[in-house]
């Protein structure tokens, strides 16, 4: 037991420093597009109790609480906890912003009327201790709504490239002795999701959606921006010698200008995600 706690110890160090990396704020606006749509389509009533896990600098939180939701955000990485903090203060907003696991939410049973993820508990290294976490903090008859990327679309093309640099790919779960190398709750499979959720919830549905990354620049100066800011992927450049460094460049480059459809001063991709909405 030691063992494995020690694990979950040094699991939980490397995803909270690998989340810091870079500048996420930074990166976070191109997020923020298809947060709002995220939000708009949860048809949030004011006073409702929200918790907003893995939120970043509040892209999902922020938008809820202007619906008049009394919101919560809980993250790992401080640097994106203090950006949501100053974001809501400049957009005269109220969120508490929580410093915490998404595998050991601290919040009491039953808290919330709706639980949401936009693009964050999906990368916790256990989905299974989580997805229990998130239906443990969600009332009765509430509602668990989370956003994973498609592995077929933009973005899971991109971790499948970057994965073939640097072993293991950026945020993706650990194998070994701490799930005991036992598949792994999927996120982007429905039958699995139903399978192991069918004894706590009402129900799962999942949706296929597209979150828009729109900027006024092109590729090359895109992919700079992702390179340095996100930090999965900037630690993932880091671990590579020079010469790797321009290689993966070369072929982000080219996996960018393949799903542009902006022309070359300007850079739009629709990138795919399913969002996973469950009745609790």
């Amino acid at each position: 037991m030691a063992e494995v706690n020690s694990e979950l110890a040094v699991l939980r160090a490397n995803a909270k420093a690998l989340w810091m990396a870079g500048d996420y704020a930074k990166w976070s606006i191109t997020l923020a597009p298809g947060a709002q749509t995220f939000v708009d389509r949860l048809h949030i009533q004011p006073n409702m109790r929200v918790l907003d896990v893995a939120c970043g600098d509040g892209n999902a939180a922020i938008p809820a609480a202007r619906a008049g939701a009394m919101v919560t955000g809980i993250d790992i990485a401080t640097s994106s906890l203090e950006a949501g903090r100053m974001r809501a203060a400049q957009m005269g907003v109220v969120v508490q912003f929580d410093e915490g696991d998404a595998e050991q939410l601290p919040y009491a049973r039953d808290a919330f009327d709706l639980v949401i993820s936009f693009f964050g508990g999906v990368f916790t290294p256990r989905p299974e201790v989580a997805a229990a976490e998130f239906i443990r903090v969600c009332k009765p008859g509430g509602r668990i709504v989370l956003t994973s990327w498609s592995s077929e679309g933009f973005m899971g093309q991109m971790f499948k490239l970057i994965g073939q640099y640097s072993s293991p790919p950026p945020a993706s779960p650990p194998v070994g002795p701490v799930n005991n190398s036992a598949p792994t709750l999927s996120w982007t499979d429905e039958a699995q999701l139903r399978e192991h959720l069918r004894r706590r919830v009402i129900g799962v549905h999942i949706s296929p959606q597209v979150c828009p990354f729109v900027y006024p620049y092109g590729v090359p100066e895109v992919v700079a921006l992702f390179r340095h800011y996100n930090g999965p992927i900037t630690k993932a450049f880091e671990r590579l010698a020079p010469p790797m460094q321009m290689a993966l460049q070369r072929e982000m480059e080219a996996l960018f200008a393949q799903h542009n459809i902006a022309g070359d001063s300007a850079t739009h991709i629709n990138a795919a995600y399913l969002e996973i909405n469950i009745k609790r």
